[in-house]
């Protein structure tokens, strides 16, 4: 939770800050929309300017490269996982002799990468990842409502009931509803293209088994268990752990003070 609130708090301030600097319409046409507005910030004087749209443009190009790297490294690995598991082709499940990688996956990723966008455009492209990103938040949403039906309860509690997943699951339609007919029409396409690749390489008997031990009371609080001993939530559970250790303390020395009072 506080890792999301800051990156929600960072990119929130990112995008309203442009938008108070420059009007919506101006912003639409700029190519570099955060180097365009610390120019008009800095305008009055021409070299400051230059210098501060510069370091933001290159820093802006810094970021969408490193989202760019760490996109194309996750699905790659995503592919190999499935291919790992049996759902999807082994192709994708080779590693590099050498450099121990998914080689073939990355490759084939790029080369369809590189014609979707000399084909759809770049615009194209992010409007179809809107679509498909809103269609993974939508059934995330949506499956709260299922697993209770289902008499299935998560391994936390989530405070406001079933508001927030009814919210994340509007909000996530808007978010289709933005897309075009013809971004709709390529996004549906294409995930009815996914349907005969599942059926096939999808095992029914193993996939049961993994359903059932993936939601058995067990494997829920192992995950939690292991969950905290990673990452954050190591640090988190050892300052929890002094603070308690802290008020501990004084709740004894303030009743060692109630008991002995002062000669005074």
């Amino acid at each position: 939770m506080l890792g999301i609130s800051i990156v929600t708090i960072f990119y929130l301030t990112t995008n309203i800050v442009p938008f108070g600097i420059r009007p919506w319409i101006q912003l639409a046409l700029d190519n570099a929309p955060l180097a365009s507005a610390t120019t008009a910030v800095l305008g009055a004087s021409p070299t400051l300017a230059l210098i501060g749209g510069t370091i933001v443009g290159v820093g802006a190009l810094i970021s969408v490269a490193g989202f760019d790297e760490s996109g194309m490294i996750g699905t790659s690995r995503l592919g190999y996982a499935l291919a790992i598991d049996g759902l999807f082709p082994h192709i994708f499940a080779r590693v590099h002799p050498k450099f121990e990688t998914p080689y073939l996956g990355i490759i084939i990723q790029a080369v369809t990468t590189l014609i979707a966008s000399i084909v759809g455009g770049l615009g194209t492209l992010i409007a179809t990842s809107v679509f498909f990103m809103a269609i993974a938040y939508f059934a995330t949403s949506a499956s709260i409502f299922s697993l209770s039906k289902k008499g299935l309860k998560p391994a936390f509690h989530l405070k406001g009931g079933v508001v927030i997943p009814a919210l994340g699951a509007i909000f996530s339609l808007y978010l289709i509803s933005q897309c075009t007919i013809t971004q709709i029409t390529t996004g549906l396409v294409l995930l009815l293209v996914g349907i005969p690749i599942y059926l096939k390489y999808s095992p029914k008997k193993e996939m049961t088994e993994l359903k059932e031990a993936l939601f058995s009371r067990d494997s829920i609080l192992q995950r939690a268990y292991r969950q905290e001993e990673k990452f954050l939530a190591h640090l988190l559970r050892h300052i929890k752990r002094l603070y308690r250790r802290i008020a501990g303390k004084n709740k004894r020395g303030n009743k060692r003070l109630i008991e002995k009072p002062s000669a005074c």
